[in-house]
């Protein structure tokens, strides 16, 4: 995506989330199977939303 970019990490317990990225914010839970194909699919939700918004 052009304006923003999705990651998926994964964090040692030594070090604390907020120490790694300030936060965390997750629109399908934390199951990494969900996660994966969330981001994985989310260009193509993006484009079909914005063909709806044009109509």
């Amino acid at each position: 995506m052009p304006d923003h970019v999705h990651m998926m990490i994964s964090i040692p317990p030594k070090y604390s989330v907020s120490n790694v990225i300030g936060y965390f914010a997750s629109k399908v839970g934390r199951d990494e199977k969900v996660t994966r194909e969330y981001i994985r699919h989310q260009e193509t939700e993006d484009i079909r939303v914005d063909q709806l918004l044009l109509v």
